[in-house]
Order: C-alpha cells, then structure tokens, then sequence
C-alpha cells in the first residue's frame, strides 16, 4: 500500500469515499492538484485494486472498490497503525 502514501494519493481516495466522481469533479475538489498527476493516481490506484473505473457516457468516473485491496481496508489497516 505504497501508493496510498504518495502526494495527492489518500486525498483522491477521499473524495471517492463518497461515491463515484468524475475526473472534471476531482480536478475542481482537489484544486492546485494538476491533471496528469491526477491521471497517474487514478490509474496507480486503479492497477492496485483500489478503485475501479466505471465506464459512462463521456465522460468516465472511478469509485472506490470492494475489494480487499481496497480503500476501506486500507483505511482501516491506517487507523489501526496510527
């Protein structure tokens, strides 16, 4: 769970904590952070397991997943360790 400590990383997993987002409502809940730094996070976290892209009519939105790879147990595991 690397990836959830690098910059930016935790935050995008909050603001998905709420329900699926789409990539233009990340960029505005998460201003100064640049969109191919976004781009990264979002397709790291997605390759870890952690979110799951959702295809929709232009454009798509990611969602935290249910799996146990995922942010809920990530966040648990942070709580327990902090």
């Amino acid at each position: 769970m690397d990836l959830l400590g690098e910059r930016w990383a935790l935050l995008v997993v909050r603001e998905l904590m709420w329900g699926p987002r789409r990539f233009s409502d990340l960029r505005s809940a998460l201003p100064g952070l640049s969109a191919n730094v976004l781009t990264q996070r979002l397709e790291g976290l997605e390759a870890a397991g952690v979110l799951l892209r959702r295809k929709l009519p232009p454009p798509a939105a990611s969602q935290v997943s249910s799996s146990p790879n995922g942010a809920m147990s990530a966040n648990r595991s942070s709580r327990r360790w902090g």
